[in-house]
């Protein structure tokens, strides 16, 4: 598990006979062993020279992908695999593991000794063959039959039931791309070529462009700690964000070619999640406007597929608020708090006017005898 955590690759395989140290290992990765004297049964898809036990299952369940195991992916005919041994169980919530190779519907898993000591369980629900990878991108492949990564099973025919030969078996073929697949040499995906630009085709700003100014703060890094290489975009603005990914075949990087592979602007939560474009030749594209929020933002792209390497890419940008004359002038949705503005600076003219000018009135007073008014 070290040697995993510090980026190795394992291809372990085991008989029917499997150590505990096999499944000490096993679970580890988030597999589960069937237990001791369970065999793969199938009374169905077999091989005819098995011994009658029909424990020596021919299969071409393949779940993985092309880019796993290539032509085998397609089921045809010469795909199918001669397997004797056991099966192993995934949590299916175990996004970092899958199964390479299952049996048939037909097949079950129970102990050849005692075959009705237990309820059986389903062998298409469990793993032959089953590879994990770490979110570091290092890979462990698990394969439950030593006999099928043997001279005997690379140079043995499928037997039918009658005794009729139907193909040769494709265990050879199966046990290259599984290596393949485990030591890197197949489906790494490689993200290059990563940039991002205003929708007008104008580069960022700069957040200093004068990165030796005397009057910024000095760290323990020859730079200043105000990031004077940091780009700048300003809310409410559209970008434009490309990445070239490409994969390798075994042979060379070719394009990879998707519909899902998406990227995230994050501050501390994505404030945006966008779906990027095949544009062809490897590249994809996504346009988007910037949130009316500003900090310290992210482009993230976080994409993580069975069987495949994952890519985790990350670009810090700032997103800054508008200046003060960059905001508009006037306002539509303004103009009634305008109107009462002006309105009340007239009401205030026109009534020291009137308190400034207009004559005074007359005033009449009563006194208390009843005496004539007297004009002030």
């Amino acid at each position: 598990m070290k040697f995993l955590s510090e980026g190795g690759n394992v291809f372990a395989a085991t008989g029917n006979s499997v150590s505990s140290l096999m499944r000490n290992f096993a679970a580890e990765c988030g597999i589960s062993m069937q237990p001791a004297g369970f065999r793969i049964v199938d009374h169905t898809a077999y091989d005819a020279t098995d011994g009658g036990h029909h424990t020596r299952i021919a299969t071409n369940a393949f779940n993985a992908p092309s880019a796993v195991v290539g032509e085998l992916s397609k089921r045809g005919a010469g795909s199918h695999v001669l397997y004797e041994g056991v099966g192993m169980t995934v949590d299916p919530d175990n996004y970092l593991t899958f199964k390479f190779l299952t049996a048939a519907p037909t097949g079950v898993s129970m102990p050849v000794d005692k075959p009705y000591s237990t309820t059986p369980a389903v062998a298409s629900q469990l793993g032959l063959v089953v590879g994990s990878q770490g979110r570091n991108n290092a890979r462990v492949a698990f394969v439950g039959s030593m006999w099928a990564l043997s001279d005997e099973a690379f140079l043995s025919s499928i037997s039918a039931a009658d005794g009729t030969t139907a193909a040769v078996a494709a265990n050879s073929k199966m046990a290259a791309f599984v290596a393949q697949w485990t030591f890197q040499a197949r489906a790494v995906l490689r993200a290059s070529n990563i940039w991002h630009q205003h929708a007008d085709k104008t580069p960022p700003a700069h957040q200093l462009s004068d990165k030796e100014k005397s009057t910024l703060p000095r760290s323990m890094y020859p730079y200043p700690e105000a990031a004077p290489r940091s780009l700048v975009y300003r809310i409410k603005e559209d970008l434009q964000y490309f990445v070239d990914l490409h994969m390798w075949d075994g042979a060379a990087w070719q394009p990879y070619e998707a519909d899902d592979v998406q990227m995230e602007f994050v501050m501390l939560d994505p404030h945006l999640r966008k779906t990027l474009q095949y544009a062809g030749n490897g590249t994809y594209v996504a346009e988007f406007m910037t949130p009316d929020v500003y900090g310290v933002f992210k482009f993230r792209l976080h994409y993580q597929r069975p069987g495949l390497s994952a890519v985790r890419e990350e670009r810090q940008v700032t997103v800054r608020r508008f200046w003060h004359n960059e905001y508009e002038r006037y306002i539509l949705s303004a103009f009634p708090y305008y109107g009462s503005v002006f309105s009340m600076m007239a009401g205030v003219f026109v009534f020291s006017f009137v308190f400034l000018y207009a004559r005074p009135g007359a005033v009449f007073l009563s006194n208390s005898k009843g005496d004539k008014s007297k004009t002030q």
